[in-house]
């Protein structure tokens, strides 16, 4: 065989100075505490800890494999995203057991949680028989840090490894809600589980004092949360008690010392338990949205949804007089805010919007046409940033319902027309549903010597959030 080239020997080098090798990472004593625990920094997917622990004194100083192991873990940096730790453990001598560790959190109600330096157990590992002992957590790609903890017993001679495994968690989308109050329970949804949420943004960052364990005020060990939002994306972190993160308790809850995290980017639960009902709803000021969620198909499941809160709408856009980055198909540019040109209007076609949307008394109203021209009032779920279609741009895209066809008068055409019906029936976005819909009108342009060979044009497009 030839010897490689060199661009293949460059291309070699380059791939194994992205790759990650498999890393074990031996305790070093002593690191009984967190004051002495053995920071480990970038532990990826495939990487181990390895020690020998016959015992679990946290005391200071403590060298002897009698004491506890504690490790100050930084999980590496990933793709932007959600992701779920597992460390296990696992023995010759099986008998180990290990937590993650955080801290006490003290409070009163009525004034919210304060976080103290009291070193605390946010979850236990679990097992069944000799087999790995498991720990479940979750971060975002930026990486979580936490304390990790090992402790052993008189017969647990043999070493241990605590091996780590990492999944991406792609959180359920459960609908758009209007900018506003929105309400997450889980009261009235069919269970009495003992539930714990906490509100997270784009970026699966907690957001501060946007949680709840108990009702406020209430007897209830269940879940309410109410939050004024604005427009952006959101997630829904649920388990059963305890939830935690570094966040302290708001004031507005009746349990306000969970433990906490030490350190942002992670979260964990305590709750052991399989199959558990943390059916919720969401809703704003228009609708209700009931949601089935349940937890413990695998140990220290936390339950991840995504939603979005979208601004109220009623505007324009997609535009065919040359600021949109799709220009029209043969240069025929329309007046500002209207459709491309057409053969009949060098302006192009208007597309607007009037009424309210609840009750819904909407009208869509066509201009600008040619004078007898068959026009269909189009509406889309999702939106482009533009597609040359005919002799205009497209934006409206997703799934699309036809409205209606109507035959121009004098150029403009009408939806709903007497007879019809609404447009938030005919378009399934019912009113207060915070449901968006695209619109726009194409319609027939048949002069075959404007912008050949295409015999059809659309208007600008309109917005609606229902």
């Amino acid at each position: 065989m030839g010897s490689p080239s060199i661009a293949a020997l460059c291309a070699l080098l380059a791939s194994a100075s992205v790759a990650h090798a498999q890393t074990s990472f031996a305790e070093l004593e002593p690191n009984a505490d967190k004051g002495e625990a053995n920071a480990i920094v970038c532990l990826a997917a495939g990487d181990a800890i390895t020690g020998v622990s016959t015992g679990g004194v946290v005391t200071p100083g403590n060298a002897s494999s009698g004491s506890a192991d504690t490790f100050r873990l930084q999980t590496c940096a990933l793709a932007p995203g959600l992701y779920r730790h597992v460390l296990s453990l696992s023995s010759a001598t099986p008998g180990h057991t290990a937590t993650l560790r955080g801290l006490v959190q003290a409070g009163t109600v009525g004034v919210g949680g304060t976080a103290t330096t009291i070193d605390a157990t946010l979850s236990t590992a679990v097992g069944v028989g000799a087999g790995p002992r498991a720990l479940a957590w979750y971060a975002n790609g930026a990486g979580g840090e936490l304390y990790y903890r090992v402790a052993g017993l008189p017969s647990t001679t043999q070493p241990y490894t605590a091996a780590l495994s990492t999944t991406p968690v792609t959180p359920a989308f459960v609908g758009n809600f209007a900018a506003g109050a929105i309400t997450i329970t889980t009261e009235g949804q069919g269970h009495l589980t003992d539930t714990d949420l906490w509100l997270y943004d784009a970026n699966f960052a907690p957001l501060p004092l946007a949680g709840n364990d108990d009702v406020f005020q209430s007897p209830s060990v269940q879940s309410r949360l109410v939050r004024t939002l604005a427009p952006g994306t959101y997630y829904v972190a649920l388990s059963v008690f305890n939830l935690a993160n570094h966040r302290t308790s708001p004031p507005d809850e009746d349990f306000v010392q969970g433990n906490l995290c030490d350190f942002a980017g992670v979260t964990a639960t305590s709750s052991t338990l399989s199959g558990v009902d943390v059916s919720f709803a969401l809703s704003d000021a228009g609708h209700v949205v009931p949601v089935t969620a349940s937890v413990g198909a695998q140990s220290h499941e936390v339950a991840w949804f995504r939603f979005e809160v979208v601004p109220p709408l009623f505007e324009p856009f997609c535009f065919g007089d040359g600021t949109q980055p799709q220009p029209c198909p043969c240069g025929n540019n329309g007046g500002a805010g209207r459709g491309c040109a057409n053969s009949a209007n060098a302006q192009g076609a208007l597309l607007v919007a009037t009424g309210a949307t609840n009750p819904d008394t909407v009208v869509l109203q066509a201009s600008g046409m040619p004078g007898l021209a068959y026009a269909l009032f189009l509406k889309g779920d999702q939106s482009l940033p533009g597609t040359p279609f005919g002799d205009g741009v497209r934006c409206v895209d997703g799934v699309l319902i036809r409205l209606r066809i109507k035959l121009s008068s004098g150029g403009v055409a009408t939806y709903p027309e007497p007879g019809d019906p609404s447009v938030s029936v005919r378009g399934q976005t019912p009113p207060g549903s915070a449901s968006i819909g695209h619109y726009q009108t194409y319609y027939r342009n048949a002069a075959a010597a404007f912008c050949p060979p295409e015999t059809f044009n659309v208007t600008n497009g309109w917005r609606v959030v229902w």
